[in-house]
């Protein structure tokens, strides 16, 4: 809900509400109050639509250990696409203690 704005929710509700609901005593109050229902969520799923979350993202918050610090480590890990054929160098060696590092890090949160 990173972007929904209440006023406008609550304005385009309310027009929503004016055109369809007629206050008439013959109307049972059931066939209203379903009026209501599927109007509300009309409206509510053009200002606030559900969004489908990646498996990456759903496995993550699965995890409450996992920190942003430790995703940001993750994911900004960028030596193994400079050592991953060059072993035996600084850089192999550079990466290497730098997962180990990770890993430790990994398994002392959770």
């Amino acid at each position: 809900m990173k972007y929904f704005c209440p006023e406008h929710f609550l304005f385009d509700l309310q027009q929503a509400l004016n055109q369809t609901i007629v206050l008439d005593p013959e109307v049972p109050p059931d066939s209203d109050l379903e009026i209501l229902a599927q109007t509300f969520l009309i409206v509510l799923n053009k200002h606030a639509p559900l969004c489908n979350v990646s498996r990456n993202h759903s496995k993550v918050f699965k995890n409450p250990w996992m920190t942003k610090a430790l995703l940001k480590s993750i994911t900004k890990n960028k030596l193994y696409s400079k050592v991953w054929n060059k072993k035996g160098t600084f850089e192999y060696d550079a990466y290497m203690q730098y997962r180990n590092a990770l890993n430790r890090t990994i398994k002392a949160a959770k």
